[in-house]
């Protein structure tokens, strides 16, 4: 059963809910896996996001990657809210375009 953030669990190890609505992941070698939440913020270099299960709505990102490098994402749900389109802006982005050796495996 995936924890809901920010409803179950607000913060772990390298990560924390922000109020103004994303989790944040910015501890270097943090794992964020098994929740279920809104968008994950990625600012720290060999973090993973796994098992999780990303839902997202309008224009917005589902993981987004700032000045990180060696980023794992893998085995992720990603989606948008609007049940019939399922609407996202984009589900993986690497905001400035600078992130070294990101891998993006076997999400849906």
């Amino acid at each position: 059963m995936l924890k809901r953030v920010p409803e179950d669990v607000t913060s772990g190890a390298g990560w924390h809910y922000d109020s103004r609505g994303w989790v944040a992941v910015d501890t270097a070698g943090a794992i964020f896996s098994g929740y279920t939440n809104l968008n994950v913020d990625v600012t720290a270099d060999n973090v993973t996001i796994s098992d999780d299960r990303i839902i997202i709505g309008g224009d917005t990102f589902g993981v987004s990657v700032r000045h990180a490098n060696n980023v794992t994402i893998q085995y992720n749900e990603i989606a948008g809210t609007n049940t019939s389109t399922g609407r996202q802006l984009v589900s993986i982005k690497d905001i400035y375009g600078d992130t070294a050796n990101m891998r993006v495996l076997a999400n849906n």
